[in-house]
């Protein structure tokens, strides 16, 4: 005849109710720690607000220089004379860089 073989059933990682009280119990005290969570991230979104104003107060005036300077170099881009390209390709003979920009 041949052994039976058992099987051992892993533990829960979580408290089960073992009646219609003990699971209203854990019902309510989600409610509560749901709550309570809430009222946590409430209070890290009004300091990461507060924060962030802080770091904006700095960084706009900041971001408006670049902003400025990006198209400063677009118009100077725009409106820069242009080198005939032979005159580039035959410096790119010696140098990889056209460095004769006038």
């Amino acid at each position: 005849m041949a052994k039976a073989t058992r099987t051992k059933r892993n533990a829960p990682l979580f408290p089960v109710p073992q009646s219609r009280d003990q699971a209203n119990e854990a019902i309510r005290e989600i409610g509560v720690a749901q709550r309570e969570l809430a009222r946590i991230e409430a209070n890290m979104n009004d300091e990461l607000a507060a924060v962030r104003e802080k770091f904006e107060a700095t960084a706009t005036p900041m971001r408006d220089a670049i902003a400025a300077r990006i198209d400063g170099v677009q118009v100077w881009a725009a409106g820069a004379p242009r080198r005939p390209r032979s005159a580039c390709a035959a410096s790119m003979l010696s140098s990889p860089v056209c460095t004769s920009w006038g």
